[in-house]
């Protein structure tokens, strides 16, 4: 890593009222202070064509930044359809990236009225189960075969939520539960 870098990065996307455009806020802080710290953004849409963005790089002021772009009907995120985009971070200094960051984006806006859960002003009905990373002969060993497996099993019975109980499960798994090329790759015969 190098001596300054944003340790703490908060992506949020906010729906207009009707839920067609959305606000990108970026929000962040840089471990220490840089006069010529700059941060540079760049986004890609679930077909990785790039989106133009109003305010694509800020400099930073003290060790925090903020920068906010209107998405103009960005592709919404639900569980059924998961569109992906992809925010690629950067930290420069003199026109030199020092640090970069990928971060998979969903344009979707949750919200509790009353008894009901909302995802993009639309009503969902939570079903789903907790999960354990457990094996009758592996004991707690993350195999991606028995990842994919459990989500495969999820969705066939149409789950849409998974509570993985008691401690963090690997990233594959939460990849894979809303990626389907992932899946698909994991199905894959690995090739040596």
């Amino acid at each position: 890593m190098p001596s300054i870098y944003p340790e703490i990065v908060s992506v949020t996307t906010d729906f207009d009222e009707n839920y067609i455009d959305a606000d990108l806020k970026i929000e962040g802080r840089t471990n220490t202070f840089s006069e010529k710290g700059m941060i540079k953004l760049e986004l890609y849409d679930p077909e990785n064509n790039k989106v133009k963005l109003n305010n694509s790089s800020v400099h930073i002021k003290g060790t925090t930044f903020r920068i906010t772009n209107r998405i103009s009907r960005p592709e919404k995120w639900d569980s059924k359809h998961p569109r992906l985009y992809i925010l690629k971070i950067m930290y420069n200094e003199v026109g030199k990236t020092l640090w970069q960051k990928s971060y998979p984006t969903g344009f979707r806006e949750i919200e509790v009225r009353g008894k009901r859960f909302l995802v993009n002003g639309k009503p969902v009905k939570l079903r789903g189960a907790c999960r354990h990373d457990v094996h009758p002969l592996l004991g707690r060993v993350s195999v991606p075969e028995y990842e994919l497996k459990d989500v495969l099993l999820a969705k066939e019975a149409t789950m849409n939520f998974i509570r993985t109980s008691h401690y963090p499960p690997v990233s594959r798994f939460l990849t894979c539960a809303t990626d389907t090329a992932c899946m698909w790759r994991m199905k894959q015969p690995s090739v040596s």
